[in-house]
């Protein structure tokens, strides 16, 4: 009852973010700074 039994990684971008890579949505926030 107490156990994880689902981790969620984003589809893929948190592993890509946590990789250094930039990220589209990342990149569209920075443009408009």
């Amino acid at each position: 009852k107490d156990d994880v039994s689902y981790c969620s990684t984003g589809g893929g971008a948190f592993l890509e973010f946590m990789e250094g890579k930039d990220l589209p949505s990342i990149q569209a926030l920075k443009a408009k700074i």
